[in-house]
């Protein structure tokens, strides 16, 4: 026998050995042993160390996830179930956080369970899952991000944890569906827009420990009637109630300091509110179109009443401002045509441009000595305004200030005054008496167009200009005499006077005329001028179309 047959032999005989002491090691597997086997290589291939049973929760294969080493960090949910029970551990750590956006979108969810190895809910995480219907947060959670819940708008009640001390800036804006929340005793601030537009509260109880209620917190919760903010508020920031139009009632705080801008703008069902006696500002449009307000009182502790504070509340009919209040600012009562009367207070000393404008109930106002500006536009359009004192004091009035105030009568301007301007008295169709003080220089264009009723005026010994159309239309007039120091008279200044006869000039160089400013007048109008500057006035641009009508005296 050869060599290799030899050692063929032996080494046979080797591996036969082998075998017959490890054979138990290489059994035949079932199916299930293989399963287990192959499940545990793919484990160890795809970085899980370990697997609890996933019968109950929702497989970690449906998750993007940071393992930080200590805990894990939901980042996206993968899968497509409609309930979802979020694992408590993943590759044998803890999940503890649940991301930004981890749920967004998710518009097919409508059950998730949160496991109470959750402390962290981030900003968005479950942001629109508009067909989520139940959640609970587990009470180990100490933070909820912004918008973290925003826009689920299937939504219908939800528990805030005993843990949580803020709710963040939009966390439930938009729940279109959620009827009642408990706000409990510990939480300190109300962020920015947390409920705008959850439009099924119905009513909410915001307890002591908020100091803080932010920008729109509860905008367009058009379904909250009634509210009572707490103690520890001293702002009611810009908007926190806008457009909530259900809204019938509040309480605002003693302590209270600022009613911030578009506070409770279109709140149409409040019928009434007090504002406390430490309030220093109403801001821009705070009451704007509360049209159900009936009666508000201003306190003096308020110094500026601001920029359309409560603009077309219509429903108004009564206001009283307390002394210490200085200004009543742009457009503050534009529209309120229910209001009849009201008493400013001897510290106001400026009202702003439209600050009654359209108050067509509005029938008297005596305007104290402290004021000295009336802006433009102040009572335009008081339909009902039979009579008006004026501040001796006066310095100014607008443009337009009384236009359109069809029921005026008469009214005397104070000595202080310089000008008339633009449309100040224009379509006064009822007044019929009017002094002008003798430091009025200029009267503006259409100063007194349309005041059909006016049957003479005495102009003042220092005017130097009448505007255009300045007296259009004033079909009352029979007569006029223009003082010496007039140097100009506009286009249509007296057109359409149709009963005026006689106007009589005592300036000796003829005054610049404007285009057709005697036109449409009596046909038996006479101009009178200085018997001295009689070819002047006929040869005189403008003039000479009225050259049959002037005469010397």
């Amino acid at each position: 026998m050869n060599k290799s047959v030899i050692f063929c032999l032996i080494f046979a005989f080797i591996i036969t050995l082998f075998m017959f002491f490890n054979c138990s090691y290489y059994k035949l597997l079932t199916y299930d042993e293989w399963k287990d086997f192959n499940k545990d290589k793919n484990d160890h291939l795809s970085g899980s160390s370990s697997m609890s049973s996933f019968s109950s929760e929702e497989s970690y294969l449906n998750f993007e996830y940071i393992n930080t080493g200590t805990e894990i960090i939901l980042t996206k949910y993968l899968g497509s179930n409609i309930e979802v029970n979020i694992p408590s551990v993943i590759e044998g750590l803890p999940v503890t956080e649940i991301g930004e956006n981890t749920f967004s979108d998710c518009i097919a969810v409508t059950y998730i369970v949160i496991p109470s190895s959750v402390t962290t809910i981030d900003s968005y995480a479950f942001l629109s899952c508009r067909g989520l219907t139940s959640l609970t947060i587990p009470d180990n959670v100490t933070y909820i991000g912004q918008g973290a819940f925003a826009d689920c708008r299937s939504l219908a009640s939800i528990n805030i944890p005993d843990n949580i001390k803020y709710i963040e800036n939009e966390t439930f804006g938009g729940c279109i569906t959620l009827t009642g929340i408990d706000i409990h005793n510990g939480i300190t601030v109300i962020g920015d827009y947390a409920f705008s537009g959850c439009i099924g509260l119905t009513e909410i109880s915001i307890p002591d420990s908020v100091t803080i209620i932010g920008i729109s917190a509860f905008s367009l919760c058009t379904g909250l009637t009634s509210i009572t903010i707490p103690s520890g508020i001293t702002i009611i920031e810009d908007s926190t109630f806008f457009k909530c139009t259900g809204l019938t009632s509040i309480i605002l705080p003693d302590g209270l300091k600022s009613i911030k801008s578009n506070a409770f703008r279109d709140c149409s069902g409040l019928a009434g509110i007090s504002i406390p006696s430490g309030v220093t500002q109403i801001g821009e449009t705070a009451f704007f179109n509360c049209t159900g307000l009936t009666n508000i009182i201003i306190p003096g502790s308020v110094t500026n009443i601001e920029y359309e504070a409560f603009y077309n509340c219509t429903g108004l009919t009564s206001i009283i401002i307390d002394h210490g209040v200085v200004s009543i600012g742009d457009s503050t009562f534009v529209g309120c045509n229910m209001l009849s009367n009201i008493s400013i207070p001897t510290s106001v000393i400026s009202i702003g441009n439209l600050a009654f404008s359209h108050c067509s109930g509005l029938t008297n106002i005596t305007i104290p000595e402290g004021v000295t500006s009336l802006g433009n536009n102040v009572f335009d359009n008081c339909i009902s305004l039979a009579g008006i004192k004026l501040s001796e004091s006066l310095l100014s009035i607008g443009d337009y200030a009384f236009s359109e105030c069809t029921d005026l009568t008469s009214i005397t301007i104070p000595s202080s005054i310089q000008s008339i301007g633009e449309y100040t008295f224009n379509e006064c169709s009822g007044l019929t008496n009017l002094t002008l003080p003798d430091n009025i220089t200029s009267i503006g264009n259409f100063a007194f167009r349309d005041c059909s009723s006016l049957t003479s005026i005495s102009f003042p010994t220092n005017l130097i200009s009448i505007g255009d159309h300045a007296f259009y239309g004033c079909s009352g007039f029979t007569d006029v005499i223009i003082p010496d120091k007039v140097n100009s008279i506009g286009v249509f200044a007296f057109y359409n006077c149709s009963q005026l006869i006689s106007v009589k000039l005592l300036p000796y160089i003829p005054p610049v005329l404007g285009n057709k400013a005697f036109n449409n007048t009596s046909t038996s109008l006479i101009i009178s001028v200085p018997i001295d500057s009689l070819n002047d006035y006929k040869n005189a641009e403008i003039w000479f179309n009225y050259k049959n009508k002037i005469v010397g005296y």
